[in-house]
C-alpha cells in the first residue's frame, strides 16, 4: 500500500511569486490572488470545471493554519453565490386534490395557502413546504411525509393528501425554529423513501437551505411518520452525519444488522404503537440488531425506543411530544474519532471524514483518530480510500502516523491547503463539516 498527500510549503511564504518551477523543483505556490481566483472558478463551475480547478491547485495551495476561517468565509460566499436555491411562493395546498383526498388532507391539518419552493435535483424537481420564517441558526426539522403506492395504483393522491398531514404533525415539534416538508419525487414507489431518490432529493433541499438561509448544519432533525418512519431508518443508514437526530414514528424497517455501524454518533429515536402490527414487529427487530451493536460498544449508538401499549397506526398527539423532547438540545456529531461506514448507495462517496472513490454496498471501513495523532485504518482492502483531517482531529504541528491493515502507509506531517477545503465544502456548503488536509491511500 501507499499514500498521497496534498502537500506543499505554506503560500504564505512565497505570497506573490508566479515564477515556474525549473526541472526537478516543486511547483512555485500561488499567489493569494490566484488562489482567490481559483476558488470562485471552483464555486461556479460545473463537476469537470472543479476536477481542473483542483488538478491546477495540486501540491501549490498550502494554507497557514490561522488563514483556515478567513478561506471558509470566503468559499462559503462564492458557493452560496451558485446553485439553486429556495425560493418559496405563496401555493394553494390543496390545488392537486379533489373528493375524498381533498377532504383527507384537510381533516389531517393540511390545506390553505403555504410558503412552498421547488428545487431542481438530479432525481427531478423537489417540493417542499417552509412552515416558518427563516431565523438566524435556528434548529431545523425535515419532515418525511407518509402514502405510498398501495391499492393497485400510483401513489400520487395518497402522497400528496400525507405531505398535508405534515403540516399538523411537523407543528407539534417545538423545539425547532424551521420546519420543512419536503414532497417525495417518486409516486410508483412502494415506498418513496427507502430507495435512493429519497435521500437525493431531501439532499438537495438541505443543500438549498444552507445556500439561502444562515442555519445551523449541526442542528438539523429529521423525522418520518408511517411511510416517513420506514425512510428515516433508510436515510440514517445512509446519511448518519448529515443529521444531529432521527426519529421515526409509525414506521417499521427494512435496515438490518451490521448496518446498523453507520448509526454509531447519530442519536436515533423511535416511537410506534405496539398494535401497529408488521411494522412493530419489523421496527422492534431493528432495534433489537442495533442495541446488539450497542453492548459491545458502550457510550456509543445512542437513541430510544418507544412503544405505546395499545396504541395502533394512527399515534397520539403526545406521542409528538415526546419526539420533541428526544430532539431537543441534541447537537450533531460532526467529528466523531471511531467512524464505522458500511456503504448502502454508490453515490454516496464521503461520510464524516471518509472517502471512498468507488463505494459498493458489501464494503466496510473503520478508521479511529487517537489522539497522539495516530489513525489507524481497517478494511476497504483493494480500494482508494481517503482519510480527511483537520485541527479537530489531529494537530498539524506534528507527523501524523496513518496505518491501514496493519501496514504504516502515511508517517509525515500535513499541511492545509485550500483544495481540500474546496472540496469538502463544494458537495454540499456544510460548514460545520469540512476538512483542510488529506491523505489518499491506493492499494
Amino acid at each position: 500500500m501507499r499514500a498521497s498527500v496534498l502537500f506543499c510549503m505554506a503560500a504564505a511564504l512565497w505570497l506573490g511569486n508566479t515564477g515556474h518551477a525549473g526541472e526537478g523543483e516543486a511547483p512555485a505556490p500561488l499567489s493569494a490572488a490566484q488562489l482567490d481566483a481559483l476558488a470562485n472558478r471552483y464555486a461556479a463551475g460545473d463537476e469537470a470545471a472543479r476536477a481542473a480547478v483542483l488538478k491546477e491547485l495540486a501540491g501549490r495551495d498550502a494554507l497557514q493554519p490561522s488563514a483556515t476561517a478567513g478561506w471558509l468565509a470566503k468559499i462559503l460566499a462564492a458557493l452560496r453565490k451558485q446553485g439553486p436555491i429556495l425560493k418559496p411562493v405563496p401555493t394553494d395546498m390543496l390545488a392537486n386534490l379533489e373528493g375524498q383526498h381533498r377532504t383527507g388532507a384537510q381533516m389531517g391539518g393540511g390545506g390553505g395557502t403555504r410558503q412552498v419552493a421547488t428545487v431542481e435535483s438530479a432525481v427531478g424537481p423537489v417540493r417542499v413546504v417552509l412552515m416558518d420564517p427563516p431565523r438566524p441558526n435556528a434548529p431545523v426539522l425535515v419532515y418525511l411525509h407518509g402514502g405510498g403506492h398501495v391499492g393497485g395504483h400510483d401513489g400520487s393522491k395518497d402522497n400528496e393528501m400525507a405531505w398535508n398531514w405534515g403540516i399538523g404533525r411537523a407543528s407539534k415539534i417545538a423545539s425547532v425554529g424551521m420546519r420543512l416538508l419536503v414532497r417525495c419525487v417518486d409516486d410508483k414507489a412502494v415506498n418513496a423513501w427507502v430507495i435512493p431518490s429519497g435521500p437525493q432529493a431531501v439532499n438537495a433541499v438541505l443543500d438549498a437551505l444552507q445556500r439561502s438561509f444562515q442555519i445551523d448544519p449541526d442542528k438539523v432533525y429529521l423525522m418520518g411518520n408511517s411511510m416517513g418512519g420506514y425512510g428515516a431508518w433508510y436515510f440514517a443508514a445512509i446519511e448518519a452525519d448529515r443529521y444531529a437526530a432521527c426519529a421515526s414514528l409509525a414506521g417499521g424497517s427494512s435496515i438490518k444488522g451490521a448496518t446498523f455501524e453507520n448509526y454509531r454518533a447519530l442519536p436515533f429515536g423511535v416511537f410506534i404503537g405496539e398494535k401497529d402490527g408488521s411494522r412493530y414487529g419489523s421496527a422492534k427487530q431493528a432495534w433489537d440488531d442495533h442495541e446488539a451493536l450497542k453492548k459491545s460498544d458502550p457510550g456509543a449508538y445512542p437513541g430510544l425506543f418507544k412503544g405505546y401499549p395499545g396504541m395502533g397506526h394512527n399515534i397520539e398527539d403526545s406521542v409528538y411530544a415526546d419526539v420533541d423532547g428526544f430532539f431537543k438540545g441534541k447537537a450533531r456529531a460532526a467529528y466523531p474519532r471511531l467512524v464505522l461506514w458500511r456503504p448502502l448507495v454508490t453515490w454516496k462517496k464521503r461520510f464524516y471524514n471518509l472517502g471512498l472513490e468507488d463505494p459498493k454496498p458489501g464494503m466496510s471501513v473503520r478508521a479511529e483518530m487517537k489522539e497522539d495523532n495516530r489513525i489507524v485504518v481497517t478494511g476497504a482492502q483493494g480500494a482508494t480510500l481517503t482519510v480527511y483531517l483537520n485541527e479537530k482531529l489531529v494537530d498539524f504541528k506534528k507527523p501524523v502516523v496513518v496505518t491501514w491493515n496493519g501496514q504504516e502507509a502515511f508517517n509525515g506531517t500535513l499541511t492545509p491547503t485550500l483544495s481540500t477545503m474546496l472540496e469538502t465544502l463544494g458537495d454540499r456548503s456544510d460548514a460545520g463539516m469540512y476538512y483542510t488536509a488529506k491523505v489518499v491511500l491506493k492499494p
